[in-house]
């Protein structure tokens, strides 16, 4: 799991590890990239077996710092996390591994706001839409926030060397390769972050550049701006948050 500058949040992705029923072994690996609050500290605090790795902030990359992740477990089955979600049930990890012997090799879990961390309706709307309460057949929603693989499919077919969105672009890679990716909607985490409208621009932005490149995708962009407009508009009845949010999320495309 990578982090920097989890501090606030981190205490409860461990305290979630903590009330895990389960009773085999396991490792967490942190790989920190420069912080400078209390993070490390409260990793070495908790008294789990962990292991803390440390980079440079000048050295990460997405897709270099799970490939080193992967290269450092031990385990057959990686699990991929947020140092910033919490796992809802005292039971999740037991329900991984039997989903993992039951012959499931690659998998990811649903993604419901985190309190703790705070929301938005448009964050809400989001996460609902991406990860339903059913099973859906969109592989492509396979994100490193909540997700486990056989670690010889990780070797095997390493994160691809792209900006951001390596998550996605993994997945493409590997359903290229003639594996299934099983999405969990009874396997809960809470993930959210309560971005500002400028965090929300500067994260599409970035996933949009690692996916189609420098190039101004207009198109995209209209009708993402309609969509998103629409469905918050329709969910609130607030014209102009609805309008911000839309034109938010719409400008990280041009």
């Amino acid at each position: 799991m990578r982090m920097k500058n989890e501090a606030r949040l981190l205490p409860f992705f461990l305290a979630s590890l903590s009330r895990q029923n389960f009773f085999g072994c396991y490792e967490v690996i942190f790989l920190d990239s420069g912080s400078f609050d209390d993070s490390i500290e409260i990793v070495k605090k908790w008294g789990g077996n962990v292991k803390i790795l440390s980079i440079n902030a000048t050295e990460f990359s997405f897709s270099k710092t799970c490939n080193y992740l992967v290269n450092q477990a031990r385990s057959d089955l990686c699990l991929f996390f947020s140092a910033h979600v919490e796992l809802l049930s005292s039971d999740f990890l037991n329900e991984v591994l039997l989903e993992f012997n039951a012959g499931n090799r690659i998998g990811f879990f649903r993604q419901v706001v985190n309190h703790n961390a705070g929301y938005s309706l448009y964050e809400s709307i989001f996460l609902n839409k991406t990860f339903p309460k059913r099973k859906v057949n969109n592989q492509l929603c396979f994100s490193n926030a909540g997700s486990f693989s056989a670690k010889e499919i990780l070797e095997e077919y390493p994160f691809p060397n792209v900006e951001a969105s390596e998550d996605n672009a993994w997945a493409k890679l590997v359903l290229n390769k003639g594996f299934e990716i099983c999405y969990f909607p009874d396997l809960e985490i809470a993930h959210s972050h309560n971005e500002s409208f400028e965090q929300i621009t500067r994260r599409v932005r970035i996933n949009k550049l690692a996916r189609f490149g420098a190039r101004k995708c207009y198109l995209k962009a209209f009708f993402k701006f309609i969509k998103i407009f629409l469905v918050l508009f329709l969910s609130s009845f607030d014209r102009v948050l609805a309008y911000r949010y839309a034109l938010a999320h719409s400008k990280g495309y041009l």
